[in-house]
């Protein structure tokens, strides 16, 4: 079972409506330093945490980038990505407790790039909230979502 660091946290409960970056960030330490091809493959772990919109057209698509800005958005580059999820395939992926994993590719970051994070593409009105964190991709914890008055008998 792998922890989660505030460090490695790349969004908490983050809401989004539009393609976006995660809120955060993680800094490489040396520019176009390949954390993807360490003996554990790393990536990143999207948690869904409020299911995704699914009442018309809306489209997913999560992606690792890695940036030449702290900012995740200048210089990015999309090192992996899930494709574009159709409103279907999101009804049955993205309820609430929902996981999806991507690796990191070895040998993808480019030389300049200096952060790394997850961004979310989204079209058509579409709403999700998730939680992103870099994890070991052969570590996984499983978020659970219960109901808000749960009685124990």
């Amino acid at each position: 079972m792998s922890l989660v660091d505030k460090y490695a946290r790349l969004a908490a409960d983050q809401a989004i409506t539009v393609s976006a970056v995660c809120t955060d960030t993680y800094p490489l330490g040396v520019a176009g330093q390949d954390i993807g091809s360490g003996p554990i493959p790393l990536g990143i772990r999207f948690t869904v945490k409020v299911a995704a919109l699914v009442v018309g057209t809306e489209t997913y698509e999560f992606q690792i980038v890695s940036a030449t800005a702290s900012n995740g958005t200048s210089g990015s580059d999309v090192l992996v990505t899930t494709g574009t999820l159709t409103t279907a395939q999101a009804a049955v992926l993205l309820a609430a407790g929902d996981v999806i994993t991507l690796a990191i590719p070895p040998g993808r970051i480019q030389p300049t790039a200096t952060h790394i994070t997850g961004k979310l593409v989204t079209a058509n009105s579409a709403g999700i909230t998730i939680d992103a964190d870099l994890c070991a991709v052969n570590e996984q914890q499983r978020y659970q979502a219960y109901a808000a008055a749960v009685t124990a008998i």
